[in-house]
Formats: C-alpha cells, sequence, structure tokens
C-alpha cells in the first residue's frame, strides 16, 4: 500500500520524462484553461436571456382591434402570431445548439483537467 505510483507503474516514468522543462510541464495547465474558456463562452450564448416575441397585447386588443370586423382582427393576430413564432423559434434552435456545444465542451474540459490532474499525481 504504501508504493507510489511511480514504483507501482513503472511504465508512467517514460511519461514523465517526456515533459523536462517548464514550457512543456505548464502545457496541461494551457489545455485546462483553454477549454474552460472553450466552455464558457458557449454556456454564455446557450444560457443569456433573449428577448422573444409576444402576440398581442390585450390592451393593444381591445384599443385598436375591438371596433375592426372579427375577421381582420383574426387576420391581424394571426399574421403576428406567425411572425412571433418564427422570430422565437430561431432564437430557441440558436439557444438549443449553444447549449448541446456547452455540454460537449464540458465533457472535453473534464477530461483534460482529469488528464491534468492524473498527470501531475504521477509525475
Amino acid at each position: 500500500m504504501g508504493r507510489s505510483m511511480k514504483q507501482q507503474f513503472p511504465s508512467l516514468g517514460i511519461v514523465c520524462s517526456l515533459l523536462p522543462n517548464k514550457f512543456l510541464q505548464s502545457l496541461p495547465a494551457i489545455f485546462l484553461f483553454a477549454s474552460y474558456l472553450a466552455t464558457t463562452l458557449p454556456a454564455f450564448f446557450a444560457y443569456r436571456l433573449h428577448a422573444y416575441r409576444g402576440v398581442a397585447l390585450p390592451k393593444t386588443l381591445f384599443d385598436e382591434y375591438l371596433p375592426k370586423e372579427e375577421d381582420t382582427t383574426k387576420a391581424e393576430v394571426s399574421k403576428s402570431m406567425v411572425v412571433a413564432y418564427e422570430h422565437n423559434g430561431k432564437l430557441i434552435k440558436r439557444k438549443a445548439f449553444w447549449a448541446q456545444f456547452a455540454l460537449v465542451t464540458l465533457l472535453v474540459e473534464v477530461i483534460v483537467l482529469t488528464s491534468m490532474i492524473l498527470l501531475q499525481t504521477v509525475c
């Protein structure tokens, strides 16, 4: 139980000897920082608030559409519903893309962090 990682896995000494200078030793931290940035930027785009379009405000309906014909009111409200649905759909698709991308980059960050911790523990 008291043996070190190098004694348990002698072939890992080869990996440790490949990191002779400070730059190569700091390379895992650089990868970790890059993966952190690659994770936080998509997460920002995925979870930021968006201005979704609504269809019709009740006050607007009451003030502007009550005196008009019913068919005219239905046509204008339906048209505004289609425009709002298309606009909101684009925002939701973009938000879903960034959320999925953020999850993938989070997985990459976990792999890089685990590799860095393992490499520093072994070496």
